[in-house]
Order: structure tokens, then sequence, then C-alpha cells
């Protein structure tokens, strides 16, 4: 009877095995393919925690983070517009232009017909964070934060309040100007 041997490492083979000796045999074995190109660069820390790989591990650590890898693969390679949950707000995130931002400001900015500022915020008027629908959201800007109104000031508060600052020459200028905004369309198409 001969005895069998690892292609690998050419060690006596035991049990079933019937041309490697271990899975670290098999992968290094198979790291060139039969072109001589090469096959996966080897890893030698995890793909998601990179913590050290011992005997056996060829790309994760464990089950876990072998999941979490794949789940965050998935969620890079979304599709344009998927709709997902956020897992701490409770409210809708969606891919747009490569990113995942949350909904509600989506659906403002495209109502706006402009892009919303860093210090802007949309707030939910009954405070269901998963309604979007546009009587429902509000544009806030980030300033004047207080305790009982944390979103900050609402944008016609903060507009009737610098109306309020203006002389009366200049009064009659911005009036001008919003007779001239009464005849473009407020939402986009």
């Amino acid at each position: 009877m001969s005895t069998r041997n690892c292609h690998e490492c050419h060690t006596p083979l035991t049990g079933k095995r019937t041309k490697f000796c271990s899975d670290i045999c098999h992968y290094e074995h198979t790291y060139y393919t039969t072109q001589g190109k090469k096959r996966k660069q080897q890893h030698t820390n995890c793909l998601q925690c990179d913590s050290d790989l011992t005997e056996g591990q060829i790309r994760f650590c464990n089950s876990n983070c072998n999941s979490n890898y794949n789940n965050h693969q998935r969620l890079v390679n979304a599709p344009e517009g998927e709709v997902k949950e956020h897992s701490t707000l409770g409210c809708y995130q969606q891919k747009h232009e490569g990113k995942w931002v949350l909904q509600h400001r989506i659906i403002m900015e495209k109502v706006l017909g402009r892009k919303l500022t860093r210090a802007e915020k949309v707030r939910h008027i009954n405070g269901d964070r998963k309604d979007n629908r546009i009587e429902n959201l509000e544009v806030y800007t980030g300033v004047y934060r207080t305790k009982e109104n944390p979103h900050g000031i609402r944008v016609i508060d903060k507009v009737a309040n610098m109306l309020s600052l203006l002389k009366p020459d200049e009064l009659t200028t911005i009036e001008a100007l919003i007779r001239e905004l009464r005849n473009k369309p407020l939402y986009l198409n």
C-alpha cells in the first residue's frame, strides 16, 4: 500500500483527506493558478477587524467578522436609490450620489431646488421620523440651539427677525425681490 502525501508540504496524509493535509496547504498550493498568474493576495490579518489570523483562517478571524464584512460590502455596492432604515436614528436613509443620506434631507432638497447647507436641519413636525411627507417636513437652521428647540430656529422666524432689522429703503428692495419670486415656480418637476 502506497502512502499518500500532501501536494504542498509532502507530509503523509491521514484520514479522509486525499490531496492536502490542511486548508492552509490547499490555499498555498492554489495561490498560483496553473497559468502561473497570482490567484489572490494572501491575507495575514482579518479583513474586518484587522486582527492576526491563526492557522486555518484565510480571510476572517471568525464568522461575525465574515458576516459584518459581507453586510458592509452589500451596503457599499447597493444600487442608487435603495432605501434602508437607519439603525440608531429611527428614520430612513437612501443611497444618493454614492452615499447614504437621510431621506428627509433628499426630499427637502428636491422641494427647495437646491442642496441644504450643513447648518440646515429638517424637522418632522409630527415627530414621526418615518413620515417623510412634504407637509410633515420643515427646515431649521442649526443656530440658536436651546433645550426647548434643539434643532435651532425655523427659517421663517429667522427671516422675520432679519426683516425687522432692515431700514425702510432696504425693505422696499426686498419687497421688489419677493414680487419677482412670486412669478417663479416653487417646486421642481
